[in-house]
């Protein structure tokens, strides 16, 4: 009897540490969950002037806060998420205050990175969190969730109607089609169609004055190079992009744009803004030039063979951008109807 009794017990000892174990599939305390969710989303949709509404669904940006205060989607560190779920609202004893949603975000798989790196190459690929806890997380080390260090920031980006597999379809979408992770053009951001080049404007004001609206991007790549390569070695550490853009006069009439800009050195990218923008090289790039000087010269000679040259301008960035006060440069080629839209990469 005894020797039953102590397979009872420890039968029971067992089961209760089960029950205590934390899993990334189940909540320890789902009231608590519920509180903290429906406070973070209610904040949000307050900012923007909404009162959310029993029973729908609704989307919101997370966005986890990095060092300097500054929101910088890199691997493993400073995430952007995509949040959709429904809320409820109904403060009855048997009703329910909550959100329950799932998110949505884009990773780099494999890239060859640390905390506090600049990640170097990767695959794009497409993760859904089943289980959203607001400004918490499942450390898999631990076993057990965890609450953030610094609250993360939480926007109302609306009404959804879209359902949870079409939402992560078009993330495995997105991840075929543009592959490879980088810092500027493609990065977990894109998921929350949080692209500050998408939609963006460009002016130029040479001899064709005109304004465009970026609306595509047809290929992206980049070059990250250390202090050394661009100092000893005349490397560039530069992202570089192409995109379709239409005239905001002539919205029938659509060009390539291609932009490149300034990146920080390799392994500097959660640097202070202050220190990225002590590498910052204000010229335009050389190779630009010979660019515009050869497509203009091939454009007056009327070769058919190459980009016709439209316009360009050379500008300094930012104080939010990558490097405050690194070049950025802009080539707009005429798009011909007859011809495939240029998506080459030239450096």
């Amino acid at each position: 009897m005894k020797a039953f009794s102590s397979i009872l017990i420890l039968l029971f000892a067992i089961f209760s540490l089960c029950l205590a174990e934390q899993r990334p599939d189940r909540f320890p305390d789902q009231d608590e969950v519920d509180k903290d969710n429906y406070e973070a989303v209610t904040l949000a949709a307050a900012q923007k002037g909404v009162r959310l509404e029993h029973g729908k669904r609704y989307a919101f940006r997370e966005k986890w806060a990095p060092v300097y205060g500054e929101y910088r989607c890199l691997p493993d560190y400073s995430h952007v998420r995509l949040i959709v779920g429904q809320f409820f609202n109904n403060p009855t004893r048997s009703g329910r205050q909550a959100f329950s949603g799932k998110a949505f975000e884009m990773i780099s798989d494999e890239a060859e990175t640390k905390l506090g790196q600049t990640p170097v190459g990767g695959t794009v690929e497409s993760q859904v969190t089943e289980k959203w806890w607001a400004n918490h997380y499942f450390n898999y080390k631990k076993k057990e969730w965890v609450h953030v260090s610094k609250d993360n920031k939480y926007e109302y980006l609306g009404e959804t109607t879209a359902t949870d597999a079409y939402i992560e379809n078009q993330g495995l979408k997105y991840a075929r089609d543009h592959p490879s992770y980088n810092i500027v053009w493609n990065n977990c951001m894109v998921y929350t169609n949080e692209d500050k080049w998408i939609g963006s404007y460009l002016t130029f004001t040479d001899a064709q004055p005109s304004r465009w609206r970026i609306d595509r991007k047809l290929a992206e790549n980049e070059d990250l190079a250390t202090e050394s390569d661009v100092k000893e070695c005349m490397m560039p550490s530069e992202a570089r992009g192409i995109f379709v853009c239409s005239n905001i006069d002539v919205p029938a009439q659509e060009n390539v744009v291609k932009i490149q800009m300034q990146i920080p050195y390799f392994n500097t990218a959660f640097k202070s803004r202050q220190a990225r923008a002590r590498q910052a090289d204000p010229e335009m790039r050389a190779a630009s030039q010979r660019e515009v000087s050869a497509l203009d010269y091939l454009t007056k000679a009327g070769c058919s063979s190459t980009p016709k040259l439209f316009a360009w301008k050379h500008e300094t960035q930012g104080n939010d951008d990558w490097v405050p006060g690194g070049y950025i440069d802009y080539i707009l080629w005429r798009n011909s109807p007859e011809k495939p839209l240029v998506t080459g990469l030239a450096a």
